[in-house]
């Protein structure tokens, strides 16, 4: 009988010995799981900052854009060029040069840190939350020539320094100088009050050199 009873107290610990250590298992799984869940959200930003194109422009590279804006109903065209004026090893400044109805606006100098992610569609937004909606590959064709492209396609909220809601796609190619980008489309909705302006703006290039 006392055999009987050890034998069962034997079992028992084992038993539960096994348990514990199949929880302890599964609790080092759940943390092993979540390290690399952040090693992967690490990774991204660390892939981000690497990966801004404007590390590979150089003094007196170009683009040149065609901005087509349609705001309620009304449809306006623009000319954007912007030339890489300066560079170090922390920064790149583009000289953004306008055209709007045949008029020449003043050149605009803005300073881009390299070791900051390349986002485009926050517009100079202060407060601009970004959400990826997809990504993937497109050949297009912008001002007659063709570019092997990836897209990316974001949602942008933002409150600073006024209300929208936007959605846009970018498409880019290591062929293109200064910042890679072919083609970009963003439709917004600005909120002003109790009304609401919905706009789409579309950019495409239609020079580079440098």
């Amino acid at each position: 009988m006392k055999r009987s009873l050890v034998m069962i107290l034997i079992v028992a610990v084992a038993f539960f010995s096994l348990v514990s250590c199949k929880g302890a298992r599964e609790e080092i799984s759940k943390a092993s799981k979540a390290i690399k869940q952040v090693k992967k959200v690490v990774d991204k930003a660390k892939s981000a900052t690497v990966d801004n194109p404007l590390k590979n422009a150089k003094v007196g590279q170009y683009i040149k854009f065609k901005m087509t804006t349609e705001t309620m109903g009304t449809k306006t065209q623009m000319e954007m060029k912007q030339t890489v004026i300066a560079k170090d090893d922390i920064s790149v400044t583009l000289r953004t040069e306008t055209t709007a109805m045949g008029m020449k606006m003043p050149p605009q100098d803005s300073k881009i840190l390299l070791n900051q992610p390349y986002e485009p569609y926050k517009q100079g937004f202060s407060d601009a939350v970004v959400t990826p909606l997809g990504e993937g590959n497109e050949q297009i064709t912008v001002g007659g020539k063709t570019y092997n492209c990836h897209w990316a396609k974001v949602k942008v909220t933002a409150s600073k320094p006024t209300a929208v809601d936007s959605i846009t796609i970018v498409w880019s190619s290591p062929d293109v100088p200064v910042n890679g980008m072919v083609k970009m489309v963003t439709d917004s909705t600005t909120k002003m009050g109790q009304n609401a302006m919905v706009t789409k703006m579309t950019m495409e290039l239609v020079e580079a050199g440098g």
